[in-house]
């Protein structure tokens, strides 16, 4: 009885190995890089950067320069930040311009 017991309490105390033979496993597909906003390319992306280095207000015709987008685009996109609580629609104090004033 004091042998088997001697040889469990050894069998709990020692080291285990295991083998793993991972010869079939597939390879790894890398994924693809993360774009920062910074980096980012996409034209709300771009509408958004560019509002805040601009004191986070714009016309349409800055959307459209900071953007490459013509006019009629820029606008679409600027409502488009409007519906999604991005931007607010006011008027510019002195000229009474539209312009789009930004939360970033």
């Amino acid at each position: 009885m004091v042998n088997r017991r001697n040889t469990y309490l050894r069998g709990l105390h020692a080291q285990q190995s295991i083998e793993l033979n991972i010869g079939n496993l597939p390879r790894q597909q890398k994924l693809p890089a993360y774009t920062s906003p910074a980096t980012a390319h996409s034209p709300m992306q771009k509408l958004l950067l560019a509002a805040k280095k601009n004191g986070e207000q714009l016309s349409i015709a800055q959307a459209a320069m900071y953007t490459g987008l013509k006019p009629k685009q820029a606008k679409k996109l600027l409502q488009e930040a409007e519906k999604v609580g991005c931007v607010e629609i006011c008027n510019d104090p002195v000229t009474g311009a539209i312009c789009y004033r930004f939360d970033v």
